[in-house]
C-alpha cells in the first residue's frame, strides 16, 4: 500500500470533449481511464472509471503528486469522484512551474520533444476517439505512455536542474525549482568565481536548427542573461546566451582573465 513516503505520476483521459461540457465546466467530463505511477511499488498503473476508488489512497498517502496541468484540468475533472479537496494535496504542476518560469504557455509534448527527444504518441482526441470507439487497450496504452513522458520529464528536471524547449528552431533551457542538482546560473557562477574553464552544450542559432554544440568556454563576466567569455573552439571572445546553454560541466582547468580586458568596454561594443 502506499504511504507517506510515496511519490506518484498522475495522468487522467475524458469520456467527453470541451465542446461538449464548455471549458468552465470540467467536472462534467467524466474520467475514462486514471494512469499514475508509484515510485513506491515501481509500477505503473491505468484504472477505469469503475476502480477509480483504487486511486483514492495513493493520492492521500502520497507526499506528492506530479503532472502536468493538474492544477487547470486534472484536478477539476477529478475533484467529482473524491471526497476530500484534491486542490490541498502537495501538488508539483510542471505546466504551472514551466509557465511561471517564461510567461507564455508549452504543452508536454513540446517539452518531451526537445528535452527527452521523444514525444507522445497522440492527442487528447486520440483518447477521446479510442472511449467512444470500445478501445480500451489502446486508450491504457496511450494514457500509460502519457504518465512515462511525465514521469521522464520530471526526473530530467530532477536531474539537471532544468528543462528544454525549441524558441523558433533554436533550443534554450527553462530553469526548474524541483532539481535535486544545480542549475546552470548557478553552475556558471561558481565557474566564474573560481576561474575554472566550463564544458558546454550550446544551442547557438536558428541557422543551426537547434543543434547541440560542445564548447569550452573561460568565463569572463556576465551582461543580463548572456555570459561574456572566451571561446577555445573559436579562440577569440565570445558571447553566449545563458538560455540556450543546454548543459554545463566545470572542468578542473584554471584560467586568468587578462588584465588589459575591459567587460564594459566590451559589453558597449557588442551593442553596437
Amino acid at each position: 500500500m502506499p504511504d507517506k513516503t510515496e511519490k506518484i505520476v498522475l495522468d487522467l483521459e475524458t469520456k467527453k470533449g470541451f465542446q461538449e461540457v464548455g471549458r468552465n465546466n470540467l467536472g462534467l467530463l467524466g474520467i475514462s481511464v486514471a494512469g499514475f505511477y508509484s515510485y513506491k511499488e515501481d509500477a505503473y498503473r491505468v484504472i477505469p472509471e469503475a476502480d477509480i476508488a483504487q486511486l483514492k489512497p495513493y493520492l492521500q498517502q502520497a507526499e506528492l503528486v506530479i503532472g502536468f496541468n493538474l492544477k487547470r484540468f486534472d484536478y477539476p475533472v477529478l475533484q467529482p469522484y473524491m471526497e476530500f479537496d484534491v486542490t490541498q494535496l502537495n501538488t508539483l504542476d510542471m505546466f504551472e512551474e514551466v509557465y511561471n518560469k517564461l510567461g507564455f504557455r508549452l504543452s508536454l509534448d513540446s517539452i518531451a520533444k526537445a528535452t527527452l527527444q521523444v514525444g507522445k504518441t497522440g492527442s487528447g482526441l486520440d483518447a477521446l476517439k479510442f472511449f467512444q470507439q470500445g478501445e480500451m487497450k489502446k486508450l491504457a496504452e496511450y494514457c500509460r505512455q502519457d504518465v512515462y513522458i511525465t514521469k521522464e520529464v520530471y526526473e530530467y528536471g530532477l536531474k539537471h536542474g532544468h528543462l528544454l524547449y525549441h524558441n523558433k528552431l533554436a533550443l534554450e533551457t527553462i530553469p526548474i525549482s524541483w532539481g535535486e542538482s544545480k542549475n546552470i546560473k548557478e553552475i556558471l557562477l561558481d565557474a566564474f568565481s573560481e576561474h575554472k574553464t566550463i564544458e558546454i552544450e550550446y544551442s547557438a542559432s536558428m541557422a543551426n536548427s537547434g543543434k547541440r554544440q560542445p564548447r569550452k568556454i573561460d568565463i569572463y563576466g556576465f551582461d543580463l542573461g548572456r555570459v561574456i567569455a572566451f571561446c577555445h573552439l573559436r579562440n577569440n571572445m565570445r558571447t553566449f546566451n545563458i538560455r540556450r546553454i543546454l548543459s554545463a560541466k566545470v572542468t578542473d582547468k584554471t584560467y586568468n582573465i587578462p588584465a588589459a580586458f575591459d567587460l564594459q568596454a566590451f559589453i558597449a561594443k557588442q551593442k553596437f
